[in-house]
Parts: structure tokens; C-alpha cells; sequence
């Protein structure tokens, strides 16, 4: 008897702390600014690519300076990627879905819902959402994409159809 009121406060328990997509959105995604490492692994290649720099979101912008192996200031908006050069933002033809990088920055969970199913584990102070591509389209590029955080996003890695991996760690002081 006494073993059903504990299983009964338990289940009850843990429908109390349950915590949801709707939780993260009060996470501080906006106007943010951090250190990254980026590390890329490719199939069949022995070394991991590694590049490290800075980022900023401020104002539904996505800025992303590179400066290790190379300096390269990067601006991703909706209208595109910018790139530093002379003094000025200049737009650089590449090809990338602009809306769901953005989505994924800022966790837009509205527009990630039509592209993904999207599985969260966890709580308030250490989550993980796994996002699986429902897009045919999407499926032909990613198996899953990882997100893992607390008060912020610590890691997103991108696991790649071809077998490639890439693992975008932030740090926030």
C-alpha cells in the first residue's frame, strides 16, 4: 500500500516540475554575446576542423566573427549573410535557408514545427531538444540536429546524412 503512494507522488511530482517547449522561451536568446567553437568533422577525415571566434544576436541579427584559424566577421540576417570587407557590410551570395538558421539561433519553435519533430528532455537548468527533419528536403541534409542548454544554448551539433558532424559550442561570461 504504501508503495502505490509513493509511485502516486512521484507521478504526480513529476507532473508538477514538467517542463516544456513554451519554458525555454523565456530563455535569454536575445541580445547576447559570447565566444564560439565551431568543430567540424568530416567522414573519412582524421583531424577535426576547428575555428573559433565571437557572436552577437541583437536586433534578430546573428553576428559571427571568426577569428581563429582566420579572421572573418560574418552578419546573418533575413535578407542574407553579410560579410565585413572594406570598411562596410557587404552581401555574399550563399546559399543556406536564412529563416531556419535563424529559427534554430533564436529557437523559434513555431517555425521549427513545420519543418521538424522536435523532442525535449530535461529541465529548467539542463535541457536537451533533438530536432528530427520531417522536411523531405531537410531529411536529404541533417539526421538530427542537437540543442543542449540551461539559462542559454551551451551546444548546438548539426549530425549531417553524409556522416559529417558539426559542433558549435558557445560560451557566455
Amino acid at each position: 500500500m504504501i508503495i502505490r503512494y509513493i509511485l502516486v507522488f512521484i507521478l504526480f511530482w513529476n507532473f508538477l516540475d514538467a517542463f516544456e517547449l513554451e519554458d525555454i522561451k523565456n530563455l535569454n536568446i536575445y541580445n547576447i554575446k559570447g565566444n564560439f567553437t565551431q568543430e567540424k568533422i568530416l567522414k573519412g577525415y582524421n583531424q577535426t576542423l576547428t575555428t573559433k571566434g565571437i557572436f552577437e544576436l541583437k536586433n534578430n541579427e546573428l553576428y559571427w566573427t571568426t577569428q581563429v584559424p582566420f579572421l572573418s566577421p560574418l552578419k546573418i540576417t533575413q535578407e542574407g549573410v553579410w560579410q565585413y570587407k572594406n570598411n562596410q557590410w557587404e552581401k555574399i551570395n550563399q546559399k543556406y535557408d536564412k529563416e531556419l538558421f535563424l529559427s534554430l539561433v533564436y529557437l523559434d519553435f513555431e517555425k521549427l514545427k513545420k519543418q521538424f519533430e522536435i523532442k525535449l528532455e530535461g529541465n529548467f537548468q539542463q535541457w536537451n531538444i533533438e530536432l528530427l527533419p520531417k522536411d523531405l528536403w531537410l531529411k536529404k541534409i541533417f539526421s538530427s540536429i542537437q540543442i543542449q542548454g540551461g539559462d542559454f544554448i551551451t551546444r548546438m551539433t548539426l549530425y549531417e546524412k553524409n556522416g559529417d558532424t558539426t559542433i558549435n559550442t558557445f560560451f557566455v561570461p
